[in-house]
């Protein structure tokens, strides 16, 4: 039992050990995965399954390169697709349809995570 307790308070045991080269490699498998399923999105424990890297290793990865992680990362590629949508001023589309598409379903956590990253509504993007 003391062994398990040492593990779990060692900081060496918890440090992300991988190569620059396995986390630029995986870092682009995930951006990858992220772009082809931004309309359908996966979890980052998915990216992470698919692209071959522990959690660990591709958030260490995405906070090197970006720094944020994969998840902030995942979202802001999401919300400037909308806003791309919203721009593009389709009539036809309402905000909940643009949003709909790039899997956020719940529309007041999206004009939240939305105001945040753009300073205004969606509802004011759509009226530009």
């Amino acid at each position: 039992m003391l062994d398990a307790l040492n593990i779990l308070t060692d900081n060496e045991a918890h440090f992300d050990k991988s190569q620059v080269d396995t986390r630029r490699r995986v870092l682009g498998r995930a951006i990858d995965l992220m772009f082809v399923n931004l309309e359908e999105p996966k979890s980052i424990e998915e990216i992470c399954k698919e692209s071959g890297a522990s959690w660990r290793t591709l958030d260490r990865a995405f906070k090197e390169q970006f720094g944020q992680g994969p998840k902030s990362y995942y979202l802001r590629l999401r919300l400037n697709r909308v806003r791309e949508d919203l721009l593009a001023g389709h009539s036809e589309d309402t905000i909940t349809d643009a949003a709909n598409r790039h899997g956020f379903w719940h529309m007041g956590q999206f004009a939240r995570d939305y105001r945040m990253f753009f300073g205004e509504l969606p509802s004011q993007t759509k009226s530009e």
